[in-house]
């Protein structure tokens, strides 16, 4: 019987599910997967964690095939991803208690599943608990392998093509990858928009390493007599995403663009933003 989030007794050796086992299996994931419809981030965690355990729980025979098949005919019974169905049960065999991951979201979780190292997964662990990682952010610090500080940094390739190119001026820092600009938009329009840099992401302005990244940028377009961005498009707040490039000497808006210095790869560069698997 369970108790709470589902604590089952494996059977001493694996057996073939009966027609009346394999019911039971079913009905008792189905109503761990109608409890989620309600749930809060952190109960959703508990729930794919009781699926994975309530299947572990049958100790289903992994010889020709046997098991894949049942998992199979689980996930379609149950209206459940059958990618979805093996995470769940990857989940518990990696993490036989939750202690260690309630500060994480089941996208976190999804991610740190394909590390084979506990001691890579646990400096990602750690890492979302200490920076608030978003999964997406989590995401970009898997790919830039953070967990190997010696592993090479990845790069911006630089945007070609010169439409949607604004002349700029700064008029605030909201943190590393967020700025207000007042735009050039010619015949004397002026407007000021916020913009969120495109491609990377930089920690909480509220992190030290926030504060570290948004220092950086204060500092790199303090003496920059031309600044230009290239945006053609917002993002879900209504940020223009866009690509900064800047010098430090009178150049044109063509100038600038073509041989400035850009900022978006300069915070990846410098270890102040990761990047993005998109945009």
């Amino acid at each position: 019987m369970p108790t709470s989030y589902g604590v089952y007794a494996m059977p001493e050796t694996p057996k073939p599910l009966s027609d009346r086992r394999y019911a039971a299996l079913l009905d008792d994931i189905t109503r761990l997967l109608a409890a989620k419809a309600e749930d809060t981030a952190l109960k959703r965690l508990h729930t794919y964690w009781a699926v994975g355990q309530r299947v572990q729980g049958e100790a289903l025979p992994e010889v020709n095939s046997y098991k894949r098949s049942i998992l199979r005919d689980l996930a379609s019974d149950a209206s459940l991803p059958l990618r979805t169905l093996n995470e769940a049960l990857r989940f518990y065999e990696l993490y036989p208690t939750l202690d260690a991951v309630e500060h994480l979201g089941w996208s976190h979780i999804r991610l740190l599943l394909p590390i084979a190292s506990p001691k890579t997964r646990g400096f990602y662990e750690n890492l979302v608990r200490e920076q608030k990682l978003s999964a997406r952010a989590l995401a970009a610090a898997i790919d830039a392998g953070l967990a190997n500080p010696k592993a090479p940094r990845p790069t911006l390739a630089r945007p070609q093509g010169a439409a949607y190119l604004y002349s700029a001026e700064v008029a605030a820092i909201i943190d590393g990858d967020t700025l207000d600009v007042v735009v050039d938009l010619g015949f004397r329009v002026r407007q000021e928009l916020r913009l969120r840099l495109a491609h990377i992401d930089a920690p909480e302005s509220g992190t030290p390493d926030g504060r570290k990244a948004k220092t950086f940028v204060a500092k790199s377009l303090l003496k920059a007599v031309q600044i230009v961005v290239k945006t053609a498009r917002t993002d879900l707040y209504g940020r223009y995403v866009a690509d900064l490039f800047y010098s430090q000497t009178p150049c044109s808006i063509d100038a600038c663009f073509e041989r400035g210095r850009y900022l978006n790869d300069e915070l990846l560069q410098a270890g102040h933003a990761l990047k993005l698997r998109v945009n």
